[in-house]
């Protein structure tokens, strides 16, 4: 053992002996499976919201339109999942978007990518 440590020495850093050591005990196959696997693992999957979830975002939507109050939302964008917190300003049906009033300014937001609204005030 006292051997293998000392061919396997580096100068300065003992973390990358402690790497190169275990190397030899993973294949290559296992650590190309792994990094598909952490890969994978780390992309979320998209909520999957029924007709009755859908209908209550429209309805919450449209009562947060007239009430001019504050809302929670969370979208569903590029494998993640995004939170903003602002007033609904006005609700386009044709593009099916909101414009979004937020503290950073105003946004416009697809309603396809809404997942979850809820009421601040």
């Amino acid at each position: 053992m006292v051997l293998l440590n000392r061919e396997l020495k580096q100068a300065g850093n003992p973390i990358g002996k402690r790497n190169i050591k275990w190397q030899g005990l993973k294949m290559s196959e296992h650590m190309k499976f792994l990094s598909e696997w952490y890969a994978e693992n780390k992309q979320e999957k998209r909520p999957e919201l029924d007709n009755e979830a859908k209908h209550l975002i429209q309805k919450e939507l449209t009562s947060a339109l007239i009430r001019k109050c504050q809302v929670r939302m969370q979208l569903w964008k590029n494998h993640d999942l995004h939170y903003h917190v602002g007033r609904i300003v006005e609700m386009d049906p044709e593009t099916r978007t909101i414009v979004f009033d937020e503290p950073f300014g105003m946004k416009r937001l697809p309603i396809d990518e809404i997942v979850k609204i809820m009421p601040v005030d």
